[in-house]
């Protein structure tokens, strides 16, 4: 080859090296030196690992990240003896590029950046195991208009439960029972307080409040106040936010020194066990580095409490304004009804956070640009998705989540779905839900059961199971079993996230009385789509009652726990099934 070529070539690769270089770490010369090296790596999926040089004569350095194509926010300022920073809670699988400024006696420099695409966040549920105080349990009806229930457990902790008026449609019976302990609690302070909730997976129109006040001792300074929540017996245990007052009604951000408050508070969007314990900084990053829930909107409750956790460190960075970054990602990503659904349910949970949240922040225009961009995105995808449903009306899978929908924007059943209408009716019209709302009333939303169980429990009698959902397959549902000898019935309530809690009660008198039953449980009833319907399993069931056979003389009492229940199969009713749509 000639000279001229092996030149040219040379030069095209040391300009190739020079691009590199530039979009990795990009040197802009300022008022000041630069740090030497300067790089990232990712220790979780949403944590990110800097480390730096040191310059001599440096006073301090200051740390900036940015999202994607958005603008350089403040992270961190750190003292001129830091070389090394973990940034916490940072957006999972986006690209984030990092720009570090030295200040130094004459000047502060322009800064050097380094880029990196963190990794996707995968489902990881922590499980602890707890036990109950059922012997100071308290029950209590509660209807539509609202109400409380109250309790006080062995320790003296007081809890009470406050459902607002038109967060729930129907009478439903709450039981509070405490939290004994938890083992395998990812605090090093350990638990403080602690309550099931019950019926749970009930899911509110609004939000309740869970109000503890505890007795416990002021914990070290070291210590951060944490609320927790988890399902059943310990599945799924992750951080949720929560507030604390004192009796002037000012209401203070939980993530403190423990011996702020002794009062605080939780909003209860589903009811499950919830509770406080105390935990150092590491506890917390532990936990959410590694144990990522199931859910989306589990996930986001979790980085939001320990965004709360982690001001007691001097960032900058607006955090929350972060969670909703990946509501949005979350929400650009709707495919079905099923990812619309979670990402709805997410944002609310942010949504409802937010208010507050966007006053006392120091960047309320990227809050608007967060919020914006996640209203229009949710509203596109209700139209597609209301039109499409009353465009295939019969044909359509979804048709009851499409009228579900509706009629919670129409209703107004919350806060957020107020706010939702006013938005959708803004940009497409005043009238334009009750149009579509009209054309979905014409379709079959009707669902019901009605199947038969041969020799049903062995009593030499076929069992017959029918009921009808007029609606939604989601329920309410009645279910009536008859049969020779056979009697029940299964009360399941509505559950939009198709998780409901479940009771019913039994009795069967086989071959002339010689064998037989009277039994009640409480289960959870698991509601999913299967072939053209839906299936209900009964899951986690308990159940008590008396047993006998030859006759009652020999009867002895019944006691089953975390057993499989029935599998119930939901078929679409007939048109003239259900007179009401």
């Amino acid at each position: 080859m000639h000279i001229k070529a092996w030149v040219m070539v040379l030069i095209s690769i040391l300009l190739a090296i020079s691009v590199s270089c530039q979009m990795t770490t990009d040197l802009l010369p300022s008022g000041g030196p630069n740090t030497g090296s300067f790089t990232a790596a990712a220790t979780s999926p949403i944590s990110v690992q800097l480390d730096w040089s040191g310059v001599e004569g440096a006073q301090k350095y200051l740390l900036e990240r940015k999202d994607g194509k958005e603008d350089y926010l403040p992270v961190a300022e750190v003292s001129e003896a830091t070389t090394s920073f973990e940034d916490f809670l940072v957006p999972a699988q986006t690209q984030v590029s990092y720009r570090i400024k030295t200040v130094t006696a004459s000047g502060t420099s322009g800064g050097k950046t380094v880029s990196i695409t963190t990794p996707e966040e995968k489902p990881n549920p922590l499980t602890v195991e707890a036990t109950f105080e059922a012997q100071n349990a308290q029950t209590q009806a509660i209807g539509p208009d609202g109400g409380s229930i109250s309790m006080t457990d062995s320790k003296g902790v007081g809890y009470t439960l406050d459902v607002p008026a038109g967060a729930l449609d129907s009478e439903a019976t709450f039981t509070l029972t405490p939290i004994q302990e938890i083992r395998g609690l990812p605090l090093s302070g350990g638990m403080t307080s602690g309550v099931r909730i019950e019926p749970e997976g009930l899911i509110f129109n609004q939000s309740a409040t869970l109000s503890i006040e505890t007795t416990e001792p002021d914990a070290a300074d070291e210590m951060i106040n944490l609320a927790f929540a988890f399902d059943g017996e310990g599945s799924e245990f992750h951080f949720v936010p929560s507030s604390a007052a004192k009796n002037t009604g000012a209401v203070l951000k939980l993530a403190r020194p423990a011996s702020v408050a002794s009062w605080n508070a939780i909003n209860v969007q589903k009811t499950r066990s919830y509770g406080n314990g105390r935990g150092t900084s590491k506890d917390i990053r532990n936990q959410v580095k590694n144990h990522a829930p199931s859910s989306p909107a589990d996930r986001l409750n979790q980085k939001m409490a320990a965004s709360d956790a982690d001001l007691l460190t001097p960032l900058g960075h607006d955090r929350t304004a972060d969670r909703g970054r990946e509501v949005e990602l979350q929400v650009a990503a709707i495919d079905d009804w099923s990812s619309y659904s979670n990402a709805m349910w997410t944002f609310i949970i942010w949504w409802d956070d937010a208010e507050q949240r966007r006053k006392d922040s120091d960047n309320p225009d990227l809050w608007k640009k967060r919020e914006d961009a996640i209203w229009e995105e949710l509203t596109t995808n209700a139209k597609l998705k209301l039109e499409k449903a009353a465009e295939d009306c019969k044909k359509s899978p979804n048709l009851a989540d499409a009228k579900r929908l509706v009629n919670q924007l129409i209703k107004g059943s919350s806060p957020f779905y107020r706010k939702f209408a006013e938005k959708y009716s803004q940009r497409y019209g005043a009238g334009t839900l009750e149009k579509i709302k009209a054309q979905l009333d014409k379709c079959t939303t009707g669902y019901k059961v009605d199947w038969t169980f041969p020799n049903y429990a062995g009593s030499g009698a076929d069992a017959h199971f029918t009921g009808l959902s007029c609606g939604s397959p989601y329920g309410p549902w009645e279910i009536k079993m008859e049969g020779t000898g056979l009697g029940g019935s299964y009360h399941i309530p509505f559950s939009e996230s198709g998780r409901a809690p479940a009771t019913f009660e039994e009795h069967a008198y086989g071959y002339g009385g010689l064998i037989g039953y009277d039994e009640v449980a409480t289960a959870t009833a698991i509601i999913t789509p299967s072939g053209g319907g839906y299936q209900i399993s009964l899951e986690n069931v308990t159940i008590t009652g008396t047993a006998w056979a030859g006759g009652r003389s020999s009867s002895a009492p019944m006691s089953v726990q975390g057993a499989q229940g029935l599998i119930f199969i939901v078929v679409p009713a007939e048109p003239s099934e259900c007179s009401q749509p």
